[in-house]
């Protein structure tokens, strides 16, 4: 759960394990509205179809992408974080609670990220006509 405190603490052979368990958590499952889903399936639904195109046309709107379309990221995440830890009452947060957390908040940050970078080129790619 380090990248969880801090992802800059990943050395770069941490990387490749810490990938490879986002992968695997992707499969392990949760219990949530009566239901029993995938970390993959509790993402799109809870993370994906709440948060992503309001961030989407925030990002889209920007004049300046940096540092103001991170900032946007930064302020999603945060309130990401919230909103999901309001949805646990155990304090400290068991293992498993943890571990959807991290799934969670690493995925949206991978999208938000890649968006980011994909707007990016699209603009330069407009100021260029092409």
């Amino acid at each position: 759960m380090l990248w969880l405190h801090n992802p800059r603490n990943l050395t770069l052979a941490d990387w490749p394990k810490a990938l490879t368990a986002f992968d695997l958590l992707r499969e392990s499952t949760v219990e949530w509205e009566g239901q029993l889903e995938t970390f993959g399936d509790f993402y799109e639904h809870f993370v994906d179809a709440r948060y992503a195109t309001p961030c989407l046309k925030e990002l889209m709107s920007l004049a300046t992408l940096e540092p103001d379309g991170y900032s946007v990221l930064t302020t999603y995440a945060r309130r990401l974080r919230q909103d999901l830890l309001a949805l646990f009452s155990e304090h400290p947060l068991p293992l498993p609670t943890r571990g959807l957390l991290a799934h969670c908040l690493y995925w949206w940050n991978s999208f938000g990220k890649g968006y980011l970078y994909e707007i990016t080129i699209l603009g330069g790619l407009a100021k260029l006509n092409c």
